[in-house]
């Protein structure tokens, strides 16, 4: 093979490799990898009551109005509302008993309770609506037993009571 005949073979070697190249990535390559178009998300869904639900279809958790006010429940895996978020007021529950209460009560009023497993007996601390704080202990039936806080001049106010909610000791 001469020197021209080279030249020449070596050009279409050249030009053959160009063209099976382009030719086989039209042929054995599909489209290029691009992201998928997701639709608009829509700007607010609307609904009565949002409900949550575990693998099982357990509902774990609700959002929607009860008298007129935002409600949030969340239960645990038996089922059993365990807290209860509403527009003034946040309450703990056990075995559908309510445990522990935190909110607002009349225009100015807060207050906190703390309940025993048969929602008897309590401790609630408040604040009235004129300012003074409260703490209040209840026994088993409700009754308050011994109630200690601040008097609208800001004196301090001790009070117990017995079994039969008779004053027993109180000062001033």
């Amino acid at each position: 093979m001469n020197e021209k005949q080279y030249g020449m073979m070596l050009l279409l070697v050249v030009a053959a490799g160009f063209v099976g190249g382009a030719v086989s990535s039209r042929l054995l390559t599909g489209a290029p990898a691009r992201a998928e178009h997701t639709p608009d998300l829509p700007k607010v869904i609307t609904a009565a009551e949002f409900r949550v639900v575990d693998k099982k279809g357990e509902i774990r958790a609700t959002l929607g109005v009860h008298n007129h006010s935002a409600l949030l429940k969340l239960r645990d895996p038996k089922g059993d509302t365990v807290a209860v978020l509403e527009a003034s007021n946040l309450r703990f529950m056990r075995v559908d008993r309510l445990r522990a209460n935190l909110g607002l009560s009349g225009e100015d009023s807060s207050y906190l309770s703390l309940r025993d497993k048969d929602m008897s007996s309590a401790l609630t601390l408040q604040v009235l609506a004129q300012g003074q704080p409260a703490l209040r202990l209840t026994d088993k039936n409700g009754e308050i037993r011994a109630a200690l806080g601040l008097d609208r001049d800001g004196s301090a106010v001790l009070v117990t009571a017995d079994k039969d909610g008779q004053i027993v000791w109180a000062a001033p």
